[in-house]
């Protein structure tokens, strides 16, 4: 029978062994102010990476939340966290998973809160934590956990529900994981950081290059990012590629020697813009309203009354889901 070391927070003993402990016994208890002022209580959080689960059963000691569910990919975590769950007797409020990632974790009640202290380094680092498990608790090799964790997760979340992980500046920046963000439909919230008093017992040695990353869960078609500009020099005789749902600014020069009324239309010729367009002069530039476009294709039509019976295709553009474009 395995011998267990035990953390008490107040009603809840946590069973842990000094190989599983990644942080949560120290810059981890820096979540209690930190959710406890951000967010207050939340209904079912869920914990990454979680270890013996220091984070989210101090959480659940403190009050800050309803129903825990934990996972981890450490066999013998999940041992201990269920060691943890029967002295307790938490086992109506807690639930744990073995799971690389979420592969192993079902899709149940929404989650409104996910915390998680992963690991900090893309490259190996040797023992930095931990006494014979450092792989687990410190590496994760081309930020490969994380990238499937941002894919996966929001399925499981509530409507309004945040992430909130540790992550170390020694290893990574709030940039690092953008993209990763964002690719799961995540809304990238400001990082920040917590610096807990010093003098607080063990988590003096706490250290300081900890930050928090904190993403939201989207609502669909929410777009923060400004416009991608583009510059077209019209009549243009190929295809124009630009992001779909994203905002773009089309800025025409119109190099013809004649005038043209430039209107943005969807393949069916109704236009994308409400109010009347004036006359863009032969060599003059003009910069249009900022459109988000679905996934398509589109015209720049010539709309001026000596055409309009023609609606002359000045440019077509096809609006895709890869970011990049290319123009001529």
């Amino acid at each position: 029978m395995t011998e267990y070391r035990k953390q008490r927070y107040n009603d809840i003993e946590v069973s842990w062994l000094p190989e599983l402990d990644g942080g949560g016994r120290h810059f981890g208890q820096d979540f209690i102010p930190v959710v406890s002022r951000l967010f207050g209580k939340a209904g079912r959080v869920f914990e990454f990476c979680s270890g013996p689960g220091f984070i989210g059963f101090s959480l659940l000691a403190h009050g800050l939340c309803e129903h825990l569910t934990l996972a981890d990919v450490n066999p013998r975590a999940v041992d201990a966290v269920m060691a943890t769950i029967r002295s307790n007797g938490l086992e109506d409020v807690v639930t744990v998973h073995l799971s690389d990632g979420l592969d192993s974790v079902p899709i149940r009640a929404p989650w409104d809160l996910v915390v998680g202290n992963p690991p900090h380094f893309p490259f190996p680092v040797g023992h930095v934590v931990g006494d014979s498990e450092p792989v687990l608790l410190s590496e994760d090799l081309d930020w490969r956990l994380h990238e499937r964790f941002f894919l996966q997760i929001r399925p499981y979340l509530a409507p309004d529900a945040s992430i909130l992980l540790q992550e170390s500046g020694e290893g990574s920046s709030p940039a690092t994981f953008r993209d990763q963000i964002e690719a799961g439909g995540l809304i990238p919230m400001p990082s920040f950081r917590y610096v807990s008093d010093p003098d607080v017992g063990d988590r003096a040695d706490s250290p300081r290059s900890t930050y928090y990353l904190w993403a939201r869960n989207g609502i669909s078609g929410l777009n923060f990012d400004t416009p991608t500009r583009v510059d077209l020099a019209v009549p243009l005789e190929q295809t124009v590629t630009v992001p779909a749902g994203a905002p773009v600014a089309l800025h025409l020069t119109n190099r013809s020697t004649e005038s043209m009324v430039v209107q943005l239309c969807e393949a069916d010729g109704k236009p994308i813009f409400w109010l009347p367009v004036s006359p863009l002069p032969p060599r003059s530039r003009r910069l249009l309203p900022d459109v988000v476009l679905p996934p398509g294709t589109y015209r720049l039509v010539d709309i001026s009354e000596a055409r309009a019976e023609q609606n002359r295709t000045l440019a077509s553009i096809h609006a895709g889901l890869t970011p990049p474009f290319q123009h001529g």
